[in-house]
């Protein structure tokens, strides 16, 4: 069986949103999500086998759109930081030189 570039890259878009507990949806153009880390990921077919812990965070982007996940002990703090990282991740860097 031969995978095409987008097959790949909807295989990776499905473990990302496995792992950081969104939908495939959020990694769409424009889109920044702020998801709770599921304790248990353990029925999500392309999910890494890895252990999860309390407090954890994570960032993932695919150069379109980006999640952040955090496990509940810091979900609201990462909701807070969200408009600061989004308005962040707008800025034209070449802009800056």
């Amino acid at each position: 069986m031969t995978l095409s570039r987008k097959d790949v890259r909807e295989i990776i878009i499905q473990a990302l949103a496995a792992d950081t507990g969104c939908d495939i949806t959020d990694f769409e153009p424009d889109r920044f999500k702020v998801a709770e880390l599921p304790p248990d990921r353990v029925d999500a077919q392309f999910r890494r086998r890895y252990a999860i812990h309390d407090p954890e965070f994570h960032a993932v982007t695919t150069g379109e759109g980006s999640v952040v996940s955090a496990s509940a002990s810091w979900l609201d703090a990462a909701r807070r930081m969200k408009e600061p990282i989004a308005t962040a991740s707008s800025i034209n860097l070449d802009s800056l030189r």
